[in-house]
Protein backbone atom coordinates (compact mmCIF):
# COMPACT_ATOMS: atom_id res chain seq x y z
CA UNK A 1 0.00 0.00 0.00
CA UNK A 2 1.26 3.02 -0.93
CA UNK A 3 1.24 5.98 1.47
CA UNK A 4 -0.92 7.78 -0.77
CA UNK A 5 -3.69 5.09 -0.48
CA UNK A 6 -3.21 4.93 3.51
CA UNK A 7 -4.54 8.98 3.81
CA UNK A 8 -7.06 8.07 1.67
CA UNK A 9 -8.69 5.75 3.45
CA UNK A 10 -8.31 7.49 6.57
CA UNK A 11 -10.06 10.10 5.16
CA UNK A 12 -13.71 8.75 5.55
CA UNK A 13 -12.40 7.78 9.46
CA UNK A 14 -12.27 11.10 9.60
CA UNK A 15 -14.49 12.90 8.39
CA UNK A 16 -16.76 10.71 10.72
CA UNK A 17 -15.21 11.67 14.36
CA UNK A 18 -15.49 14.94 13.15
CA UNK A 19 -19.43 14.66 12.56
CA UNK A 20 -19.55 12.56 15.84
CA UNK A 21 -18.22 15.56 17.37
CA UNK A 22 -20.35 18.17 16.24
CA UNK A 23 -23.21 16.24 15.89
CA UNK A 24 -24.63 17.47 19.54
CA UNK A 25 -24.00 21.73 18.61
CA UNK A 26 -27.12 20.98 15.81
CA UNK A 27 -30.05 20.23 17.36
CA UNK A 28 -33.29 19.66 15.36
CA UNK A 29 -36.98 19.72 17.17
CA UNK A 30 -40.27 20.09 15.01
CA UNK A 31 -42.61 23.11 16.26
CA UNK A 32 -45.53 22.06 18.63
CA UNK A 33 -49.01 23.68 17.29
CA UNK A 34 -48.57 26.25 20.15
CA UNK A 35 -45.06 26.94 18.78
CA UNK A 36 -46.19 27.14 15.36
CA UNK A 37 -48.38 29.92 16.34
CA UNK A 38 -48.35 32.57 19.37
CA UNK A 39 -52.00 32.26 20.45
CA UNK A 40 -52.64 34.76 23.59
CA UNK A 41 -54.32 33.51 26.12
CA UNK A 42 -54.50 36.72 28.26
CA UNK A 43 -56.43 38.78 24.38
CA UNK A 44 -59.78 38.61 27.22
CA UNK A 45 -63.23 37.84 26.98
CA UNK A 46 -64.55 38.68 23.39
CA UNK A 47 -61.98 37.91 21.74
CA UNK A 48 -59.60 34.69 19.96
CA UNK A 49 -56.07 34.32 20.91
CA UNK A 50 -55.13 35.27 17.21
CA UNK A 51 -55.93 34.46 13.43
CA UNK A 52 -58.20 35.61 10.59
CA UNK A 53 -60.75 32.80 10.79
CA UNK A 54 -59.49 32.44 7.29
CA UNK A 55 -57.76 28.44 6.18
CA UNK A 56 -53.97 29.70 6.01
CA UNK A 57 -54.99 31.88 9.31
CA UNK A 58 -57.37 30.18 11.33
CA UNK A 59 -58.92 31.81 14.67
CA UNK A 60 -56.49 30.68 17.79
CA UNK A 61 -58.02 29.05 20.60
CA UNK A 62 -56.17 28.70 23.32
CA UNK A 63 -57.97 29.65 26.47
CA UNK A 64 -61.59 29.05 27.71
CA UNK A 65 -62.64 32.98 26.97
CA UNK A 66 -61.49 31.65 23.62
CA UNK A 67 -64.16 28.93 23.36
CA UNK A 68 -67.31 31.03 25.49
CA UNK A 69 -66.71 33.70 22.41
CA UNK A 70 -66.90 30.95 19.79
CA UNK A 71 -70.03 29.73 21.59
CA UNK A 72 -71.48 33.24 22.05
CA UNK A 73 -70.43 34.57 17.66
CA UNK A 74 -72.85 32.64 15.28
CA UNK A 75 -71.28 35.08 12.55
CA UNK A 76 -68.11 33.41 12.83
CA UNK A 77 -69.53 29.58 12.86
CA UNK A 78 -68.45 29.30 9.18
CA UNK A 79 -64.42 30.46 10.24
CA UNK A 80 -61.61 28.17 10.83
CA UNK A 81 -59.81 27.36 14.00
CA UNK A 82 -57.44 26.06 15.49
CA UNK A 83 -57.20 25.17 19.38
CA UNK A 84 -53.46 25.47 20.67
CA UNK A 85 -53.20 24.20 23.89
CA UNK A 86 -55.15 21.91 26.53
CA UNK A 87 -58.16 23.44 27.51
CA UNK A 88 -59.83 22.99 30.82
CA UNK A 89 -64.01 24.64 30.84
CA UNK A 90 -65.88 25.45 34.04
CA UNK A 91 -69.40 26.06 34.51
CA UNK A 92 -71.95 25.18 32.07
CA UNK A 93 -71.08 25.41 28.40
CA UNK A 94 -73.17 26.52 26.01
CA UNK A 95 -73.36 24.27 22.59
CA UNK A 96 -71.63 25.65 19.28
CA UNK A 97 -74.14 25.78 16.74
CA UNK A 98 -77.64 26.01 17.87
CA UNK A 99 -79.95 25.17 15.02
CA UNK A 100 -80.42 22.94 11.81
CA UNK A 101 -80.51 26.71 10.32
CA UNK A 102 -77.68 27.88 12.56
CA UNK A 103 -75.33 25.37 12.62
CA UNK A 104 -71.33 25.24 12.89
CA UNK A 105 -70.42 25.26 9.10
CA UNK A 106 -66.14 26.20 9.87
CA UNK A 107 -63.55 23.84 10.65
CA UNK A 108 -61.83 22.78 14.13
CA UNK A 109 -58.47 21.89 14.65
CA UNK A 110 -57.85 20.62 17.52
CA UNK A 111 -54.18 19.92 16.70
CA UNK A 112 -54.28 16.44 19.59
CA UNK A 113 -54.81 18.82 22.31
CA UNK A 114 -57.65 17.89 25.02
CA UNK A 115 -60.88 19.88 26.14
CA UNK A 116 -62.15 18.81 29.30
CA UNK A 117 -64.90 19.78 32.15
CA UNK A 118 -67.29 20.72 29.01
CA UNK A 119 -70.61 20.89 31.53
CA UNK A 120 -74.02 21.45 29.59
CA UNK A 121 -77.24 21.48 31.90
CA UNK A 122 -79.89 21.94 29.08
CA UNK A 123 -82.21 18.23 29.67
CA UNK A 124 -84.89 19.87 27.01
CA UNK A 125 -82.84 21.01 24.21
CA UNK A 126 -81.53 19.82 21.72
CA UNK A 127 -77.67 19.55 20.29
CA UNK A 128 -75.97 19.19 23.17
CA UNK A 129 -72.05 18.55 23.47
CA UNK A 130 -69.76 20.73 22.54
CA UNK A 131 -70.49 21.48 19.21
CA UNK A 132 -74.36 21.09 19.43
CA UNK A 133 -75.18 21.57 15.54
CA UNK A 134 -72.89 20.93 12.77
CA UNK A 135 -73.07 20.94 8.85
CA UNK A 136 -70.31 19.71 6.39
CA UNK A 137 -67.62 20.42 8.86
CA UNK A 138 -64.40 18.89 9.01
CA UNK A 139 -62.05 18.69 12.10
CA UNK A 140 -60.89 17.65 15.04
CA UNK A 141 -60.96 18.01 18.75
CA UNK A 142 -60.08 15.37 22.08
CA UNK A 143 -63.23 16.22 24.69
CA UNK A 144 -62.26 14.37 27.90
CA UNK A 145 -65.18 14.85 30.47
Amino acid sequence: MSPMDSRQSSRPTVFLVVLALLSPLFVFTAATPAQANSCDPTSGPGTYGGGTGTSSDPYLICHPDHIAHLSATSSSWGAHFAQQADITLTGNHTPIGSGFSSAFTGTYDGGGFTMTGVTINAPTVNGQGLFGFTKGVSGDCVCDN
